[in-house]
């Protein structure tokens, strides 16, 4: 589920992950494998919405923070 979802958009990875098609013990599996705590009970969305932000957004966010400055270093 990880590599189907790494290509798409912040915005076109929470529709997908909202999507029926994609079970809660799948849901919970992916934040599992991102590292991404969360209480036993929580809802759909709420997974959904740390899985996005934590998993993926802020990932991105640190990656072109990174090569930016890689790339002021090498100017």
């Amino acid at each position: 589920l990880f590599n189907k979802l790494s290509n798409l958009t912040t915005e076109e990875i929470q529709q997908k992950l909202l999507d029926k098609s994609v079970t809660m013990d799948e849901l919970r599996a992916l934040a599992s494998y991102l590292g991404i705590k969360y209480p036993q009970r929580i809802r759909r969305q709420d997974l959904v919405d740390k899985i996005v932000k934590i998993g993926f957004a802020n990932i991105r966010g640190y990656g072109i923070l990174r090569s930016n400055r890689e790339e002021n270093e090498t100017e």
